[in-house]
């Protein structure tokens, strides 16, 4: 009996409902007058809110897992508001408080330092950043990391302007910034807290929080129920070893050798995880199995079904020019009238273009096209996650603005599911705990290196040389192929078949009706198979987009060695002068990545 077909891999690649909280406020000496028990039922309040819309978007068992909310609230443990925030989370239910400290405890008043000690015992955990104490700016790697990872912030503001750097006016105005949702308390007036809108002219203080609900549905509510989507959380994917016509025909036209096919890996997140543990050595161990626990599921099933199904499509459009330029073939043939083969060409014809439809309505239907494009869009960000990561920064599609922009604005849901996954990846994964010091600092630089900036520098040099080898070469000869047909159509029109077998090589009038019977079908043939096999070379050019890789790829890569040399040379090492540096690779590789998916959207089958 034959044996049953594999049944296909599965995971459960949910992510778990998380949402952070940050909260910037006065110190104890301004909230003097202030009814701080007040404050803090507020702040409670506030926090429970935010856990019912928690948990109810956790009923929504299809993209997420039943294991309830992670809540986490982050907070600079300043003594006042901060402080009144931790006594409100220990309140609350399934709060869990995440202390950002600036600068390590020994740069804190030696009267403050017991204090500090004794509050950061009931925190779940604590990132220490590398902030100099006494410094102008010691603050501002702590205000930037509360905007940077905060889902929703928490502002104890009376409204005035700055008095010092990295304090709370300039935490709200970078939050401003990059549109994450600001909920104001007046310390004079605790119990009235409002979301605000700047749009209105009281700045939304007369609505208080009705908005809130929504703008938190918007935040942490799955997309609508996507078969891709489905696809993906249960790892669903096939066993089957991928196609390999394209691989063969696209090395075979570089002159390399096609690596060995294979099928997508049994668990990939684990295949994934054990690569980055013998790669990332530069890392101490610790942090590479943070890393991997956090980002290597997510990456490595959306890279081994994006490979998976790019050589499916690329095996359809491969397929589709190569038949057709057959089909083409068969027809001219059939036109020539060869008595010889009789019907034979004309019914090869119908058997390819029906075999061209078939690869056309099965693409469309597998919807191969998209699975590659989403999947490889997910694993590219993920990747590009995990390496912002240690320096405690996130990628730019992380950021609020995409998620509560409205339905109805143009572009909204251009990312789809995918800009959902990869927020609920991030927001899970929460901020780096422990000391972010120089040493921190200089091993990860180190690493972003050797393991993202270079190997990238030098994967789009290496596309930009391949898809020159392969264009060029192709595109030439397709140019011969229609100068070629053109000679071909001159040789017939002129009558030099006639003159050739007549006057050159004497040959006698029966004899020259015999070869014209074989020479001008075989001309005629041949002046419609080559225009159509250059139409054909042109088709798969444009549709594999090689002289668009060369153009991408190699503009890139330039771009990239030059964050490169920043990157070896930035100085101080710092937390904020290194996560510029690979913020700013990021924003490069998202601009890319952004311009190559919308080109290869493009590029639907047709037959």
């Amino acid at each position: 009996m034959p044996s049953a077909s594999p049944e296909p891999v599965r995971a459960d690649l949910r992510p778990r409902v998380a949402i952070r909280v940050g909260v910037v406020g006065h110190r104890a000496e301004r909230l003097e007058g202030v009814d701080r028990g007040l404050l803090r039922g507020t702040l409670a309040r506030l926090l429970r809110q935010v856990r019912e819309s928690a948990v109810a978007t956790t009923a929504d068992v299809r993209h997420y897992r039943s294991d309830g909310p992670r809540l986490t609230l982050l907070t600079g443990m300043a003594d006042g508001t901060d402080r009144d925030a931790v006594d409100a989370a220990h309140t609350e239910p399934s709060w869990a408080v995440h202390a950002v400290l600036p600068f390590p405890i020994e740069g804190h008043h030696a009267t403050t330092q017991e204090g500090l000690r004794a509050a950061l015992e009931g925190c779940a955990a604590v990132t220490v950043l590398d902030g100099v104490a006494g410094r102008y700016d010691a603050y501002v790697p702590l205000a930037r990391v509360l905007v940077e990872q905060a889902d929703l912030l928490v502002a104890v503001w009376d409204g005035e302007r700055a008095r010092g750097v990295g304090g709370t006016a300039e935490v709200v105005q970078h939050a401003r910034r990059d549109a994450v949702p600001i909920i104001r308390i007046d310390p004079r007036m605790p119990s009235a807290p409002w979301l605000e809108d700047l749009s209105a002219t009281d700045e939304g203080r007369g609505s208080g929080l009705a908005r809130l609900p929504a703008v938190l549905t918007a935040l942490l509510a799955a997309p609508t129920p996507d078969p891709i989507l489905g696809q993906f959380l249960t790892g669903d994917f096939p066993r089957r070893p991928r196609s390999r016509l394209y691989d063969r025909l696209v090395h075979f036209a570089a002159g390399t050798k096609a690596p060995a096919g294979g099928s997508i890996p049994e668990q990939p997140g684990e295949a994934c995880g054990e690569e980055w543990r013998r790669a990332w050595t530069v890392l101490p161990a610790e942090r590479r199995e943070e890393l991997t626990a956090r980002f290597a599921d997510a990456h490595g099933w959306a890279d081994a079904a994006a490979v998976w199904y790019g050589a499916a499509f690329r095996q359809s459009f491969t397929a589709i020019f190569l038949l057709t330029v057959f089909a083409v073939m068969a027809a001219g043939i059939g036109a020539a009238e060869f008595q010889v083969l009789g019907p034979v060409p004309e019914a090869g014809e119908v058997l390819l273009l029906l075999v061209v439809l078939y690869f056309v309505r099965r693409g469309r239907q597998v919807r191969s096209q998209d699975r590659w494009l989403q999947f490889r869009s997910l694993a590219e960000r993920v990747r590009h996650l995990a390496m912002l990561w240690p320096l405690a920064r996130t990628t730019p599609l992380v950021r609020v603005p995409e998620a509560i922009r409205p339905a109805t604005q143009p572009g909204a849901d251009r990312e789809g599911w995918v800009a959902w996954y990869l927020r609920a990846v991030a927001r899970d994964a929460g901020l780096i705990g422990g000391s972010l010091d120089a040493a921190h600092t200089a091993a990860t630089r180190d690493w972003f290196l050797s393991a993202e900036l270079l190997p990238q520098q030098r994967f789009h040099e290496a596309v930009a040389s391949r898809s020159a080898k392969i264009h060029h070469p192709m595109e030439a000869w397709a140019e011969r192929f229609v100068v070629l047909a053109v000679l071909l159509a001159m040789a017939r029109l002129t009558g030099v078949v006639g003159f050739i077998t007549a006057d050159l090589l004497g040959w006698s009038a029966p004899r020259i009706l015999e070869a014209e019977e074989i020479i001008n079908p075989s001309l005629h043939a041949a002046a419609v198979t080559l225009p159509a096999l250059a139409a054909g070379i042109h088709g798969f050019l444009g549709t594999a987009d090689f002289e668009g890789s060369v153009l991408r790829s190699g503009g890139i890569a330039p771009q990239l060695g030059r964050l490169a040399d920043r990157m070896r040379w930035v100085q101080p090492i710092e937390l904020l002068e290194v996560g510029a540096v690979a913020a700013e690779v990021s924003r490069v590789m998202e601009g890319e990545l952004g311009i190559w998916r919308t080109v290869a959207e493009s590029r639907r089958l047709q037959a």
